[in-house]
Protein backbone atom coordinates (compact mmCIF):
# COMPACT_ATOMS: atom_id res chain seq x y z
CA UNK A 1 0.00 0.00 0.00
CA UNK A 2 1.25 3.37 -1.08
CA UNK A 3 0.54 6.44 0.98
CA UNK A 4 -0.84 9.79 -1.17
CA UNK A 5 1.95 13.15 -0.46
CA UNK A 6 -0.09 15.09 -3.11
CA UNK A 7 -3.22 16.40 -1.11
CA UNK A 8 -0.23 17.62 1.70
CA UNK A 9 2.00 19.21 -1.33
CA UNK A 10 -0.69 22.31 -1.92
CA UNK A 11 -1.00 22.97 2.20
CA UNK A 12 2.34 23.09 2.17
CA UNK A 13 3.41 25.46 -0.19
CA UNK A 14 0.43 27.79 1.10
CA UNK A 15 2.19 27.49 4.63
CA UNK A 16 5.67 28.71 3.09
CA UNK A 17 3.72 31.47 1.57
CA UNK A 18 2.05 32.69 4.71
CA UNK A 19 5.48 32.45 6.85
CA UNK A 20 7.32 34.89 3.88
CA UNK A 21 4.36 37.55 4.04
CA UNK A 22 4.84 41.14 5.48
CA UNK A 23 2.88 40.58 8.65
CA UNK A 24 5.11 37.43 9.89
CA UNK A 25 8.39 39.01 9.17
CA UNK A 26 7.02 42.18 10.92
CA UNK A 27 6.24 39.83 13.81
CA UNK A 28 9.47 37.78 14.33
CA UNK A 29 11.76 41.25 13.93
CA UNK A 30 9.26 42.37 17.23
CA UNK A 31 10.45 39.30 19.00
CA UNK A 32 14.27 39.76 18.02
CA UNK A 33 13.46 43.11 19.28
CA UNK A 34 12.48 41.98 22.51
CA UNK A 35 15.20 39.11 23.34
CA UNK A 36 17.85 41.71 22.88
CA UNK A 37 16.11 44.21 24.94
CA UNK A 38 16.25 41.45 27.41
CA UNK A 39 19.53 40.25 27.62
CA UNK A 40 20.97 43.57 27.40
CA UNK A 41 18.94 44.84 30.57
CA UNK A 42 20.30 41.04 31.86
CA UNK A 43 23.59 42.04 31.29
CA UNK A 44 23.66 45.60 33.12
CA UNK A 45 20.95 44.91 35.92
CA UNK A 46 22.34 44.17 39.27
CA UNK A 47 21.85 40.66 40.85
CA UNK A 48 23.41 38.42 43.71
CA UNK A 49 25.41 35.50 43.76
CA UNK A 50 27.93 33.48 45.12
CA UNK A 51 31.74 33.46 44.48
CA UNK A 52 34.41 30.56 45.88
CA UNK A 53 37.35 32.25 45.97
CA UNK A 54 41.01 30.18 47.09
CA UNK A 55 43.30 31.24 49.81
CA UNK A 56 47.08 31.04 49.69
CA UNK A 57 49.15 32.03 53.01
CA UNK A 58 52.48 33.38 52.84
CA UNK A 59 55.50 34.08 55.17
CA UNK A 60 54.36 30.82 56.90
CA UNK A 61 56.48 30.15 59.81
CA UNK A 62 57.20 26.58 60.32
CA UNK A 63 57.51 27.46 64.34
CA UNK A 64 54.25 28.12 64.98
CA UNK A 65 51.76 24.92 65.62
CA UNK A 66 48.11 25.93 64.63
CA UNK A 67 45.54 23.75 66.66
CA UNK A 68 42.75 23.53 63.18
CA UNK A 69 44.23 23.69 60.04
CA UNK A 70 43.98 26.50 57.48
CA UNK A 71 40.79 27.19 55.71
CA UNK A 72 41.67 27.28 52.28
CA UNK A 73 38.57 28.82 50.58
CA UNK A 74 36.25 31.59 51.44
CA UNK A 75 32.62 32.03 49.98
CA UNK A 76 31.22 35.45 49.10
CA UNK A 77 27.93 36.72 48.47
CA UNK A 78 28.45 39.64 45.65
CA UNK A 79 26.16 41.98 44.03
CA UNK A 80 27.23 42.21 40.28
CA UNK A 81 26.08 43.04 37.05
CA UNK A 82 25.67 39.95 34.47
CA UNK A 83 28.85 41.07 32.40
CA UNK A 84 30.75 40.95 35.69
CA UNK A 85 29.30 37.77 35.85
CA UNK A 86 31.09 36.37 33.25
CA UNK A 87 34.48 38.37 33.52
CA UNK A 88 34.01 36.47 37.33
CA UNK A 89 33.27 33.07 36.01
CA UNK A 90 36.65 32.99 33.57
CA UNK A 91 38.65 33.78 36.69
CA UNK A 92 40.55 31.74 39.33
CA UNK A 93 39.77 34.07 42.44
CA UNK A 94 42.20 34.18 44.88
CA UNK A 95 43.57 36.28 47.98
CA UNK A 96 47.54 36.12 49.84
CA UNK A 97 47.35 36.23 53.76
CA UNK A 98 50.46 36.76 56.01
CA UNK A 99 49.61 35.28 59.10
CA UNK A 100 52.53 36.86 60.62
CA UNK A 101 51.01 40.36 60.79
CA UNK A 102 48.61 38.88 63.44
CA UNK A 103 50.50 36.86 65.60
CA UNK A 104 51.73 38.50 68.70
CA UNK A 105 53.48 36.43 71.60
CA UNK A 106 54.51 33.19 71.70
CA UNK A 107 50.76 31.97 72.02
CA UNK A 108 47.29 33.10 71.29
CA UNK A 109 44.24 33.07 68.82
CA UNK A 110 44.65 34.28 66.01
CA UNK A 111 41.74 36.11 64.52
CA UNK A 112 40.71 37.18 61.03
CA UNK A 113 37.26 38.93 60.62
CA UNK A 114 35.16 39.62 58.08
CA UNK A 115 35.91 43.33 58.19
CA UNK A 116 39.48 42.62 57.86
CA UNK A 117 39.27 40.50 54.50
CA UNK A 118 36.86 42.92 52.67
CA UNK A 119 39.39 44.94 51.80
CA UNK A 120 41.36 41.99 50.57
CA UNK A 121 38.94 40.48 48.71
CA UNK A 122 37.34 44.21 47.41
CA UNK A 123 40.40 44.24 45.39
CA UNK A 124 39.96 41.69 43.45
CA UNK A 125 36.68 42.33 42.33
CA UNK A 126 35.26 44.40 40.23
CA UNK A 127 35.20 47.62 41.24
CA UNK A 128 31.31 48.10 40.91
CA UNK A 129 30.63 44.33 42.52
CA UNK A 130 29.49 45.17 45.85
CA UNK A 131 30.33 42.25 48.72
CA UNK A 132 27.27 41.58 50.69
CA UNK A 133 28.46 39.16 52.89
CA UNK A 134 31.84 36.29 53.63
CA UNK A 135 31.12 33.43 54.81
CA UNK A 136 32.83 31.83 57.12
CA UNK A 137 32.33 35.68 58.76
CA UNK A 138 35.93 35.15 60.55
CA UNK A 139 39.22 32.38 60.62
CA UNK A 140 40.03 32.22 64.33
CA UNK A 141 42.74 29.14 65.44
CA UNK A 142 45.02 29.11 68.69
CA UNK A 143 48.57 28.71 68.17
CA UNK A 144 51.53 28.31 70.07
CA UNK A 145 55.28 28.89 69.23
CA UNK A 146 58.51 26.07 69.35
CA UNK A 147 61.57 26.33 69.59
CA UNK A 148 63.83 25.78 67.07
CA UNK A 149 67.09 24.24 66.31
CA UNK A 150 69.72 23.07 63.33
CA UNK A 151 71.18 19.35 64.14
CA UNK A 152 73.40 17.51 61.88
CA UNK A 153 71.76 14.50 60.49
CA UNK A 154 73.60 11.40 60.88
CA UNK A 155 73.80 8.05 58.61
CA UNK A 156 73.44 4.20 59.19
CA UNK A 157 74.52 2.36 57.10
CA UNK A 158 76.49 -0.71 56.46
CA UNK A 159 78.08 -1.16 53.04
CA UNK A 160 79.93 -3.89 51.51
CA UNK A 161 82.12 -4.10 48.30
CA UNK A 162 82.43 -6.11 45.59
CA UNK A 163 85.95 -7.69 45.54
CA UNK A 164 88.34 -5.31 44.31
CA UNK A 165 85.82 -2.50 44.71
CA UNK A 166 85.87 0.71 47.91
CA UNK A 167 84.24 3.40 48.32
CA UNK A 168 84.82 6.34 45.79
CA UNK A 169 83.99 8.78 48.00
CA UNK A 170 81.86 9.83 51.24
CA UNK A 171 78.27 8.82 50.96
CA UNK A 172 76.22 11.81 50.21
CA UNK A 173 73.60 12.88 51.86
CA UNK A 174 71.16 15.18 49.82
CA UNK A 175 70.48 17.26 53.58
CA UNK A 176 73.45 17.09 56.00
CA UNK A 177 71.58 19.17 58.40
CA UNK A 178 67.77 19.35 59.32
CA UNK A 179 65.64 21.89 61.31
CA UNK A 180 63.75 20.37 64.37
CA UNK A 181 60.88 22.16 66.24
CA UNK A 182 59.41 21.48 69.93
CA UNK A 183 60.08 22.20 73.40
CA UNK A 184 63.19 23.84 74.25
CA UNK A 185 64.04 21.27 77.28
CA UNK A 186 63.24 18.48 74.87
CA UNK A 187 65.99 20.00 71.66
CA UNK A 188 68.49 20.54 74.20
CA UNK A 189 68.58 16.52 74.45
CA UNK A 190 68.96 15.87 70.82
CA UNK A 191 72.27 16.96 69.06
CA UNK A 192 71.40 14.58 65.90
CA UNK A 193 68.99 12.88 63.79
CA UNK A 194 69.75 9.27 62.78
CA UNK A 195 68.38 8.30 59.40
CA UNK A 196 67.36 4.34 58.93
CA UNK A 197 69.29 1.90 58.95
CA UNK A 198 70.79 0.71 55.10
CA UNK A 199 72.58 -1.93 54.59
CA UNK A 200 74.14 -2.51 50.87
CA UNK A 201 75.65 -5.89 49.53
CA UNK A 202 78.16 -6.13 46.69
CA UNK A 203 78.56 -2.69 45.75
CA UNK A 204 80.26 -1.98 42.33
CA UNK A 205 78.63 1.16 40.97
CA UNK A 206 76.57 4.01 42.19
CA UNK A 207 73.62 3.66 43.98
CA UNK A 208 70.68 6.18 45.05
CA UNK A 209 68.14 5.21 48.05
CA UNK A 210 65.50 7.22 49.75
CA UNK A 211 66.15 6.71 53.40
CA UNK A 212 63.71 8.08 56.53
CA UNK A 213 64.92 10.15 59.17
CA UNK A 214 64.08 8.78 62.84
CA UNK A 215 62.24 11.72 64.20
CA UNK A 216 60.79 11.33 68.17
CA UNK A 217 57.62 11.77 68.64
CA UNK A 218 57.93 14.86 70.96
CA UNK A 219 59.35 16.84 67.80
CA UNK A 220 58.66 18.08 64.32
CA UNK A 221 61.16 18.07 61.44
CA UNK A 222 60.93 19.89 58.15
CA UNK A 223 62.20 16.98 55.82
CA UNK A 224 60.59 13.20 56.77
CA UNK A 225 63.17 11.75 54.68
CA UNK A 226 66.73 12.56 52.53
CA UNK A 227 68.83 10.93 49.78
CA UNK A 228 71.90 9.10 50.02
CA UNK A 229 74.25 8.39 47.47
CA UNK A 230 77.08 5.62 47.47
CA UNK A 231 79.75 5.55 44.79
CA UNK A 232 82.22 2.49 44.52
CA UNK A 233 84.96 2.04 42.32
CA UNK A 234 87.97 -0.29 41.77
CA UNK A 235 91.12 -0.11 43.71
CA UNK A 236 94.79 -0.39 43.34
CA UNK A 237 98.01 -0.82 45.42
CA UNK A 238 100.63 1.92 45.40
CA UNK A 239 103.78 2.02 47.69
CA UNK A 240 106.48 4.45 48.36
CA UNK A 241 110.08 4.12 50.56
CA UNK A 242 109.46 6.79 53.59
CA UNK A 243 112.40 7.93 56.14
CA UNK A 244 111.65 7.10 59.27
CA UNK A 245 111.23 10.30 61.38
CA UNK A 246 111.77 9.87 65.30
CA UNK A 247 109.99 12.28 67.89
CA UNK A 248 109.55 12.95 71.49
CA UNK A 249 113.79 12.29 72.04
CA UNK A 250 115.30 13.78 75.12
CA UNK A 251 117.22 16.56 74.94
CA UNK A 252 121.00 15.15 74.62
CA UNK A 253 120.40 12.25 73.12
CA UNK A 254 120.05 10.62 70.08
CA UNK A 255 118.15 7.55 68.97
CA UNK A 256 119.25 5.20 65.83
CA UNK A 257 117.09 3.33 63.88
CA UNK A 258 118.10 0.28 61.95
CA UNK A 259 116.66 0.44 59.38
CA UNK A 260 116.19 4.00 58.84
CA UNK A 261 113.55 3.82 55.79
CA UNK A 262 110.75 1.67 56.07
CA UNK A 263 108.17 0.58 52.34
CA UNK A 264 104.72 2.24 52.74
CA UNK A 265 102.08 0.31 50.60
CA UNK A 266 98.76 2.13 50.20
CA UNK A 267 95.56 1.49 48.77
CA UNK A 268 93.51 3.65 46.48
CA UNK A 269 90.81 4.29 44.29
CA UNK A 270 91.41 4.33 40.57
CA UNK A 271 90.16 7.91 40.47
CA UNK A 272 92.41 9.13 42.52
CA UNK A 273 95.50 7.59 41.68
CA UNK A 274 97.82 10.33 40.88
CA UNK A 275 96.39 12.57 43.19
CA UNK A 276 98.34 10.42 45.94
CA UNK A 277 102.03 11.34 46.43
CA UNK A 278 104.68 10.76 48.84
CA UNK A 279 104.14 14.22 50.56
CA UNK A 280 100.96 12.56 51.63
CA UNK A 281 102.57 10.21 53.85
CA UNK A 282 104.79 10.08 57.40
CA UNK A 283 106.83 7.41 59.00
CA UNK A 284 107.19 7.80 62.72
CA UNK A 285 108.68 6.17 65.82
CA UNK A 286 108.02 7.55 69.15
CA UNK A 287 111.51 7.46 71.91
CA UNK A 288 110.17 4.40 73.69
CA UNK A 289 109.07 5.07 77.68
CA UNK A 290 110.40 1.81 78.65
CA UNK A 291 113.17 -1.02 76.72
CA UNK A 292 112.05 -2.88 74.55
CA UNK A 293 113.69 -4.62 71.17
CA UNK A 294 112.06 -2.96 68.68
CA UNK A 295 109.79 0.03 68.14
CA UNK A 296 106.54 0.37 66.13
CA UNK A 297 106.48 2.62 62.88
CA UNK A 298 103.43 4.63 62.94
CA UNK A 299 102.21 5.79 59.49
CA UNK A 300 100.41 8.99 59.23
CA UNK A 301 98.20 10.82 56.28
CA UNK A 302 95.34 13.64 56.11
CA UNK A 303 94.52 12.20 52.71
CA UNK A 304 90.77 10.92 52.36
CA UNK A 305 91.75 8.85 49.24
CA UNK A 306 94.45 6.87 50.90
CA UNK A 307 93.22 3.58 52.94
CA UNK A 308 94.47 -0.15 54.08
CA UNK A 309 98.31 1.53 55.20
CA UNK A 310 100.69 -1.36 55.47
CA UNK A 311 104.71 -1.01 55.79
CA UNK A 312 107.68 -3.01 55.24
CA UNK A 313 109.32 -3.50 57.87
CA UNK A 314 106.52 -2.57 60.22
CA UNK A 315 109.21 -2.07 63.08
CA UNK A 316 112.93 -1.46 63.68
CA UNK A 317 115.43 -1.78 65.99
CA UNK A 318 117.50 1.06 67.63
CA UNK A 319 120.17 2.26 69.63
CA UNK A 320 120.35 5.39 72.07
CA UNK A 321 123.21 7.53 71.87
CA UNK A 322 123.89 10.15 75.04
Amino acid sequence: MQFDFKPYKHQASRLWLWLLSKDILIFLLFVGLVFAFWWGRSMTSSREGNIRVEINYSRLDDRVVYAIQHLTQLTISVLYNGKQLRQLSKQTLSINLNLSTVITGREGVLQLTADMLRPRLQDILPGSTIILQITPEQIQTSYHIQSAKMVPISLQAQVKYATQYQAKNLPLLSEDSVRIYGAENVLNDINCLYTDSILINDLRDSITQTVALQVPASIRCNIAQVQVTFQAEQFTDKSFTLPIHTLQVPEGEHMRLFPQQTTVVVRVGISHYAQVTIEDLTAICYYPSKHCDALPIEIQTNNPYISNIRCYPSAVEYIIER
